[in-house]
């Protein structure tokens, strides 16, 4: 007979304390899955689905993907026909640029705009520019250069925001190197994707956790390695989750 066992799955650090006692008063029967990097003991998880961004060292509960999860393209949300017709007036092929921000150890500087804006100048057709709440006063940089070619949206929380319908119509993106969440939303397109590499803070550091004191610091929790854009490589072909889905359904069912 196959039985369901319970699971928790979480995102966060400030989940962990409560995984732990749900497990806890379940007697240990609570299977724990985190996303991301818990910041605790790994030893303490049933299974860390972790991206290469976190450094997290090598272990057998531990799956590494090469990109975060993304959800899908929500068409019906992203009104892309209505963006479609909004966009036909702007030559192709279309150049879907997303553009994040400050995020330690990553800094989106005023020369690294303005060489982003030289280079989206020199590509055939037009860009599409997608800006995110991190982005701020390069929004008036990036406007300053725009032409008849460019679309830039200003992200300001309100109003239509053409982020999904940009990922559904583009033909191909450059993403800045800052936010690996946007870069997995691109591969996922099936898309070509460019990164653009932005600056990096004066006081960064960063080690790899994969072996070593370093990954003993790490499995215990006493010390993660810093997060680090640059550990990220675009896969060959976009992610399948079929094989990590499968895991999980074999971790959550006991036969008896």
């Amino acid at each position: 007979m196959v039985t369901a066992r319970s699971a928790v799955i979480a995102v966060g650090k400030r989940t962990v304390p409560i995984a732990l006692w749900i497990k806890k008063r379940s007697g240990g029967a609570t299977r724990l899955i985190h996303i991301g990097r818990p910041r605790a003991t790994l030893a303490s998880f049933d299974l860390v689905i972790t991206t290469p961004q976190y450094g997290l060292p090598h272990a057998k509960n531990v799956y590494e993907l090469p990109l975060p999860l993304v959800p899908p393209i929500d068409l019906e949300g992203a009104d892309a026909a209505a963006w479609a017709q909004k966009f036909a007036v702007m030559p192709r092929p279309w150049t879907g640029v997303m553009v994040g921000g400050n995020r330690y150890p990553s800094v989106l500087a005023k020369a690294d705009i303005k060489r982003l804006m030289q280079e989206l100048g020199e590509l055939e057709g037009s860009a599409l520019i997608s800006t995110s709440p991190r982005t701020g006063a390069a929004v008036a940089q990036m406007r300053a250069h725009v032409g008849p070619r460019t679309y830039l949206h200003d992200w300001s929380g309100s109003g239509p925001n053409p982020h999904q319908a940009i990922l559904a119509l583009a033909d191909r993106f450059i993403v800045t190197s800052d936010s690996v969440s946007m870069i997995a939303e691109a591969v996922a397109t099936g898309k070509p994707v460019e990164v653009f590499k932005t600056g990096r803070s004066p006081l960064a550091f960063t080690w790899p956790a994969k072996s070593g004191f370093a990954a003993w610091l790490a499995r215990t929790g006493l010390l993660a390695p810093p997060r680090s854009p640059d550990r990220i490589s675009l896969p060959e072909f976009p992610q399948s989750t079929a094989a990590l889905v499968r895991f999980i359904r074999q971790m959550v069912t006991e036969v008896d």
